[in-house]
């Protein structure tokens, strides 16, 4: 999960989209927000019943983050 969290970072990056904007509830950099989201999405795709991460540096994730839907269940 660390790893498909950094890549998300890495892509941010190489597209120049690093943004410094927080989350205006729990102080969270978006950008990490993000990370978490897509990271917990994995997790999910390749286990409907996996534990994903709920906090990032103490904070609660918002509940979107936390429980995404898998890309393969989203409409198209």
């Amino acid at each position: 999960m660390t790893l498909a969290h950094e890549l998300y970072h890495s892509k941010d990056a190489d597209n120049g989209s690093w943004s410094n904007a927080r989350d205006q509830v729990s102080g969270i950099y978006y950008d990490e927000i993000e990370a978490c989201r897509e990271a917990n999405r994995m997790v999910l795709e390749n286990n409907p019943d996996a534990v994903t991460r709920t906090q990032y540096a103490g904070k609660m994730l918002p509940s979107d983050a936390i429980r995404p839907v898998p890309l393969k269940h989203q409409e198209w």
